[in-house]
């Protein structure tokens, strides 16, 4: 019984081939829920900041609203901070989890929402998740991680980062340590209903390193002058092994 258990470990090992660490059978709840932790609007309010999301899938399947993952990277800070917001505006939420005693590596996180009926009609692209790791509660983010709706059995290949930008949009990736620089362009969500956000950018994993800054680049044309305004993306992931 024993060598057939440790076969069947070996077996599932060669089979997901697994790059990062994945924590699965665990559920981190949220603390300190206050009462307006999450939002439904009947009404869709208007949203205005341009950094929405960071994700390691897009899809059309619909989402388990009471599960999500995070690639928690290597750090020393105690919380993560997560903004979810629906692409049509109507669903908001503000909750923070205690990450102190995790490991580098993709962890589930357990969402207590009350809009669970709502939320199931959403797909993967339809709602983000922003996730920034934070020394204290009250902190702003010391810099942005990834986040996903379903299991991350893999290293992603790439990270998609959503935005609320009407102006055209790119992704400027700098490895100083390397002198690279490159830029990946933002593609507009053909959604009448993009109110939360309207841009999603792709950026293949292997282009972000600890060495790398990410900045979004917003094209201005003032009568006949071209300039940009940038915005710093400090993103940070777990190690790929591979």
């Amino acid at each position: 019984m024993i060598i057939q258990n440790r076969l069947l470990i070996i077996l599932l090992v060669l089979v997901f081939n697994l790059p990062i660490s994945i924590v699965s059978g665990q559920n981190n709840l949220p603390i300190d829920l206050n009462s307006n932790w999450e939002v439904w609007y009947d009404k869709v309010p208007v949203s205005g900041e341009i950094r929405v999301g960071i994700m390691a899938d897009q899809n059309d399947e619909a989402i388990n609203p009471t599960t999500f993952y995070i690639m928690i990277p290597e750090h020393k800070e105690k919380f993560l901070s997560c903004e979810i917001s629906s692409i049509d505006g109507r669903y908001e939420a503000s909750v923070n989890y205690n990450i102190s005693k995790l490991k580098a590596g993709i962890h589930q996180f357990n969402l207590p929402t009350k809009h669970v009926s709502d939320l199931k009609s959403y797909s993967y692209s339809d709602i983000t998740i922003l996730t920034s790791i934070i020394d204290n509660l009250e902190d702003k983010a010391k810099y942005y991680t990834s986040a996903s709706w379903k299991p991350i059995t893999s290293y992603p290949e790439n990270i998609y980062v959503y935005l609320n930008s009407e102006r055209t949009t790119t992704l400027a990736v700098e490895d100083k340590t390397k002198n690279v620089k490159s830029e990946f362009k933002c593609i507009k969500i053909e959604n009448s209903s993009s109110i939360a956000y309207n841009k999603v950018c792709k950026i293949p994993s292997k282009s972000i390193s600890p060495n790398t800054e990410i900045f979004v680049k917003q094209r201005v044309r003032r009568m006949k002058k071209i300039s940009y305004n940038s915005y710093p993306i400090s993103l940070k992931l777990p190690l790929n092994e591979n």
